[in-house]
């Protein structure tokens, strides 16, 4: 009953997987979905917060209280500063605690230049090196914004009857 699988990889971590990543441009009938975001700056703010606080992955279980559940992921992947201030709100801790444990850092106009550029090479990059496979762009803002036609081009675009999905 399984009609499609997959698997999802930043840029960064693709190009360490030589053999792979030769195995995939050469096998032309696997589609692939190209999934980037539109809003380099947000991008380049919440790696900043990931650096800052050496915390990658948020544990999004169903123990936390509602407002850190699943089904406000999407909003705080699209706005960081929101999922910021609704952590803070959950957790309350005292202000002078909150503001002293922030992350603080600079981001230099220089710095966002490069970031954007080089998120662009890369984005280029893989757009070249699977032309010739079936391929369809996303971003991250199409599938927080509104989800279900989202999710039904990519069911379509992966030969599938769309049906409706959750995140």
């Amino acid at each position: 009953t399984i009609r499609a699988v997959g698997f999802k990889t930043p840029h960064a971590h693709f190009c360490l997987q030589e053999e792979l990543v030769e195995w995939l441009v050469a096998e032309r009938e696997i589609r692939v979905l190209h999934l980037t975001r539109q809003n380099l700056l947000r991008m380049l703010v919440s790696l900043k917060i990931a650096e800052a606080t050496d915390a990658w992955v948020e544990d999004w279980d169903q123990s936390r209280p509602s407002r850190l559940r699943p089904a406000n992921m999407a909003r705080a992947v699209r706005n960081p500063l929101w999922a910021v201030r609704m952590i803070r709100n959950v957790l309350s801790p005292p202000e002078a605690a909150w503001k002293a444990s922030r992350p603080r850092f600079v981001i230099s106009p220089d710095e966002c230049r490069e970031f954007f550029a080089k998120t662009r090479a890369d984005t280029a990059h893989y757009d070249e090196l699977f032309s010739k496979h079936p391929l369809l762009h996303l971003t991250y803002e199409e599938l927080s914004d509104d989800a279900s036609p989202t999710l039904d081009r990519v069911q379509t675009f992966l030969d599938l009857k769309p049906r409706s999905l959750s995140a």
